[in-house]
């Protein structure tokens, strides 16, 4: 026995609405699970990427200042050597050595004349700068590796995106769908 059209029609009317609500729902879920977990990790690495060029940018201005207080010290080691070498200069180029072996790992070693001074400033500076040219680039490629990964995230989400408003339309669509079947 064949069944009366309109009871296919209500079928299928009923079948429509609710594929079209389980994609306008699947596309909420995509759009609030997926998406909101996207932007939080793009939020948490466009973070890491400032915080990276403070630590790049102070790394930097310590470098210039270090350098500068080292080329200063040359200058005074000339003018003591042309003057009475004063226990005050050593005192003050043992301090700046001092603090460019903090950021290298040389040794100790003692030293008495102005001309020692001035060598070992000179090695304990192309150390350091060294070491800080080291910690600038290794920072900067992590940086890049950063904003990469935030390039993919963006992409990730943005075909997220797509994919929810493509269910939201077809979800859309099965349900004014269901006009067609009424007539």
């Amino acid at each position: 026995m064949i069944k009366p059209r309109i009871y296919n029609a209500r079928y299928y009317t009923r079948w429509l609405i609710l594929l079209g609500l389980a994609m306008t729902l699947m596309s909420l879920l995509l759009e609030q699970l997926v998406v909101v977990h996207l932007d939080q990790q793009l939020v948490q690495q466009r973070g890491q990427v400032i915080e990276i060029n403070y630590l790049i940018e102070q790394e930097w201005l310590n470098s210039q200042a270090r350098t500068q207080r080292a080329q200063l010290s040359e200058l005074v080691i000339l003018l003591a050597e042309a003057q009475r070498a004063n226990v005050g200069v050593k005192a003050y180029l043992q301090q700046l050595i001092e603090d460019l072996r903090f950021q290298t790992s040389d040794k100790d070693q003692p030293l008495v004349t102005l001309g020692q001074y001035h060598h070992v400033l000179k090695k304990a500076l192309a150390s350091y700068r060294a070491v800080n040219l080291e910690f600038i680039n290794s920072r900067y490629v992590q940086r890049i590796k950063l904003e990469e990964s935030i390039v993919d995230l963006q992409m990730s989400r943005a075909r997220w995106e797509k994919i929810a408003l493509l269910l939201q339309v077809l979800g859309l669509v099965f349900i004014l769908s269901r006009e067609i079947f009424r007539r």
